[in-house]
Formats: C-alpha cells, sequence, structure tokens
C-alpha cells in the first residue's frame, strides 16, 4: 500500500482541513473516519476511495492501524483530527512507533492520555506557574460530594473529552443545580467529572501551530474569537489572527515544548483583565486550522516533512497580516437563531480570506451538506 499518512477523525472540518493539506500537496493517505456521517469528508475530491469507517472506539481504531502497517511500505505519519483519536494513538503509542510517526511526549507512552484529563491539565498548569480558572475532579458515583471550597458559578464538564460530548458541559450558579446536573451525568454513565470556576471573559482566542524538536523553532497562530457557535460559548464561528503572540501564550507553548512533545496542538485561552488565562490544552489538530491557508501555512504538512528527516527551515511560520476567517454553518446558524443580522453576515463573508468547508478548489464538501436534508435539519432547525 503506498500510504505516506494515516488522517483520523469524524466527519467534521478538522479532519477535512487535513486531507486537503496532504491531497494538495501530493502526499498518499488513508484516512480512518469513526463516523458514519457522510456530508463532507469522503466527498472531498482528494479523497477518492481511500478512507475506511470504524466505531468510536479505541480498539476499533486500532485495529484498523494495525491493518493499515501490515500494508505500508513506508512508516506513515499518523495525524489525529479527535480526541479520541489521540487518545487511542497514544494509549497504544509503544507499539504504533515502531511502524509510524506519532504526536507525542518523549515517547512516553500514555502521557498525553494523562493530559488529556482536564485536572491533570490544571495541575500542569499551576506547576509551571500558567494561570488557569480553579478546578476540582469528583468521582459520579451516589452520593456525590464536593469540595467544600467551591466557588459558584461553575462549568461542569466531562474529565476527559474524548468520552465525553459538548453537549454534557454545562454551567451551574449553586450546589442545587450542580446536584442536578451531577445526577443527568451519572445517569449517562460518567465516571468522572471535572469542575472548573466560571471566568467572565472578555473573549477568547484559539492558539494553533506545531511544536518540532527543541533545537528547531515551533510556530504559534493566534486567533481572536469574534463570534462563537453556541454564542454563549463554543466552536469558533468568525475570528481574525493575531499579529503578534501574548506573552502567557508564548509560556505555555514553551513549556510544552520543554516538556518534551512533539506535534500538533490546538490550545484555547480567556482574556480577562489584561491578561491570557489558559482553558485547555488538544493534542491534535485543530477546527480552525484553515486559517492558516491564506498565510501560506500549512502545520501538518511541515509536520509531515519533519517526521520524514525533510529540511522546513524555509516554511512560512508566521502571519504577514490580519485576516478573518468564516466558518459558514456556524454562521449559519447564528443567523437562524438571530445572533447575528443579515447584513453583519454579509459583511463579514466578504471580509473573510478563508471560509472552512467552502474551498475553490473542493466544492462538492460544501454542496453534498447543503444538499443534506436531515444535516439541515439537525443543524439549524432544532
Amino acid at each position: 500500500m503506498k500510504c505516506r499518512a494515516v488522517i483520523i477523525g469524524s466527519d467534521h472540518t478538522n479532519t477535512l482541513s487535513l486531507i486537503r493539506d496532504m491531497g494538495r500537496n501530493k502526499i498518499p493517505f488513508v484516512v480512518i473516519l469513526h463516523s458514519e456521517d457522510r456530508h463532507l469528508c469522503v466527498n472531498s475530491r482528494y479523497v477518492r476511495k481511500n478512507y475506511v469507517f470504524v466505531e468510536q472506539t479505541k480498539e476499533a481504531i486500532i485495529g484498523a492501524l494495525r491493518k493499515i502497517r501490515s500494508k505500508a511500505e513506508r512508516k506513515p505519519v499518523i495525524l489525529c483530527a479527535t480526541d479520541i483519536a489521540q487518545y487511542t494513538v497514544d494509549f497504544y503509542l509503544n507499539e504504533l512507533e515502531k511502524g509510524f510517526y506519532c504526536f507525542q511526549f518523549n515517547h512516553q507512552e500514555k502521557k498525553i492520555c494523562t493530559m488529556m484529563d482536564k485536572y491533570e491539565q490544571y495541575l500542569f498548569a499551576c506547576s509551571h506557574g500558567i494561570k488557569m480558572a480553579k478546578t476540582w475532579k469528583i468521582k459520579l458515583k451516589e452520593p456525590v460530594s464536593f469540595p467544600d471550597d467551591i466557588e459558584y458559578p461553575v462549568i461542569i464538564k466531562p474529565a476527559i473529552s474524548a468520552f465525553g460530548l459538548k453537549k454534557d458541559i454545562e454551567s451551574a450558579k449553586d450546589e442545587g443545580s450542580l446536584r442536578k446536573i451531577v445526577h443527568k451525568l451519572v445517569q449517562k454513565g460518567y465516571m468522572e467529572a471535572v469542575i472548573q470556576q466560571f471566568i467572565n471573559k472578555e473573549f477568547e482566542v484559539t492558539t494553533l501551530g506545531c511544536i518540532f524538536s527543541k533545537n528547531i523553532d515551533n510556530f504559534t497562530f493566534v486567533l481572536k474569537k469574534i463570534h462563537m457557535f453556541p454564542a454563549s460559548g463554543g466552536s469558533t464561528s468568525y475570528a481574525k489572527n493575531m499579529m503578534t503572540t501574548p506573552k502567557e501564550i508564548s509560556q505555555v507553548i514553551q513549556v510544552l515544548q520543554q516538556e518534551g512533545y512533539q506535534g500538533l496542538y490546538d490550545i484555547e485561552f480567556f482574556y480577562i483583565d489584561g491578561h491570557y488565562m489558559l482553558n485547555e490544552i488538544n493534542f491534535r489538530n485543530s477546527a480552525v486550522n484553515y486559517a492558516l491557508k491564506p498565510h501560506g501555512i500549512n502545520a501538518s504538512y511541515q509536520w509531515y516533512l519533519y517526521c520524514n528527516g525533510k529540511d522546513i527551515s524555509g516554511f512560512e511560520k508566521n502571519a504577514l497580516k490580519e485576516k478573518y476567517n468564516f466558518t459558514i454553518y456556524m454562521q449559519l446558524c447564528l443567523l437562524q437563531k438571530k445572533e447575528i443580522g443579515f447584513f453583519t453576515f454579509i459583511k463579514e463573508i466578504f471580509r473573510a480570506s478563508s471560509y472552512s468547508i467552502f474551498a475553490w478548489d473542493d466544492l462538492r464538501p460544501l454542496f453534498k451538506m447543503m444538499m443534506n436534508v436531515a444535516f439541515i435539519r439537525e443543524r439549524f432547525l432544532s
């Protein structure tokens, strides 16, 4: 099998952006999709038929990787687009490193798995002097007891996002509402959860990029979120890149590099009272990876070349101009819910330089998505 890269993800823009990155650079790849949705990725002109569907479990994903490795002519690069994908790769790192290039912390198996626990991230941040909202971890076994020093309001979420759903993240204003949310999580089968102090932020930023070895300059790309979906706090819908990297953000990247992390990353920060506060670290490709293209930056391709021993010193790593990024279906959701106006929607379309699903060289995913009645009903009418 002529396979130089393996992309693992769901039918989402994270995965689609990696498909386009590899396809545009003519890198032979295979896609492992752990969802049965067929709106985006399988309709890309760059995919053809080089994809497999598996269940969203680490057992199914590792099974697919073993089959690919047994047929691959050379050592492929694994590119993860989802948390469950990266959790699986790191869980089986000792085995997979023999046949693949992987994101990792100094070849330590399960190190990323540990760091994907939001409470472990909080302890990691505290140990390095990085500001982060106060965080507590609880066992979800009735009767559930809470720490005495909880400060309300709070956010409660599954401890490890790889095994949780975004819709199960909720806020609580007091202990009574917190107990109701915890009871629902127990009923859904969660074993642990983290409780985080609610931060009344001014805005959020997403930081994406790639960390190479300690003797190679990494690069960091910072996006300020202008709109999010849901509007109360969610995924990036409309954003612009920042021309400089704040010192608090640089500190986090430097600490990760010093600790031996190598690979792509997606890190969220809150801006509050003149400072940036860490929200969470994701050890995978970013959903806003598409925002790099107008600047001539390609994080995943540089990582691919780096893994294969190629010189990456001549590649662009900095944003040279302020540009805007538009996520089409999220902006449509905000428009439909009247959280942005029609003229704002149109103005931001023309102001943007990148559009997530939309790409002139790969139009079919957008058309297929918009023609899918079930998708439209779920996204815009529910």
